[in-house]
């Protein structure tokens, strides 16, 4: 399932959300190590030049069901993956804003691929920001954050101290919408 919640009035951005529940979740075969792909904490640095697509599978848990369905967005470890049907739909909206990373698997039938967001902008205010204050006096993980509106011309973007939040736009999500 995929969740919107509208950020802004006036460019219609959306929170990109994706809970795979009732649908299928990707995972790592057993014999990828998560530590070859540095965690998939990528902070929007570019991939590509180097990537060696991981063999990918079906996650299975006892929560997981032969009836789940097969999406065409679903996620791997908290990273957004697309079936080729979706990158076919999205590919031309992100241009200079995504990698589209390949995987190998789950099936020989087809490729999915996982979402690198490399458009990472520095719209985040944060003298307006609210920040959890540990203990310690150290500052955490923001908890509000005032954003600035982005330039019209970003399709889907992260916010940098923000993250791991993902925003799209109204294009986007009609095309998610309407064509998968």
């Amino acid at each position: 399932m995929i969740s919107w919640l509208n950020n802004s009035i006036h460019n219609q951005m959306y929170l990109f959300s994706v809970y795979p529940e009732g649908f299928k979740e990707l995972a790592l075969a057993e014999s990828e190590s998560f530590e070859d792909y540095d965690h998939f904490c990528w902070n929007g640095q570019p991939r590509m030049n180097e990537w060696q697509p991981p063999k990918i599978e079906w996650f299975e848990d006892e929560f997981s069901s032969d009836s789940d369905e097969t999406p065409d967005i679903t996620s791997i470890s908290g990273i957004i993956a697309i079936s080729e049907r979706a990158h076919a739909a999205l590919k031309d909206l992100f241009i200079n804003q995504v990698e589209f990373l390949p995987t190998i698997g789950p099936d020989e039938k087809s490729t999915w691929y996982l979402v690198n967001i490399t458009n990472v902008l520095p719209i985040m205010e944060s003298s307006k920001s609210k920040f959890k204050v540990k203990k310690n006096g150290n500052i955490g993980l923001c908890e509000q954050a005032y954003i600035n509106e982005p330039d019209s011309k970003n399709k889907i973007y992260e916010v940098k101290g923000f993250e791991p939040h993902i925003f799209i736009d109204n294009d986007v999500k009609n095309t998610i919408e309407n064509a998968l």
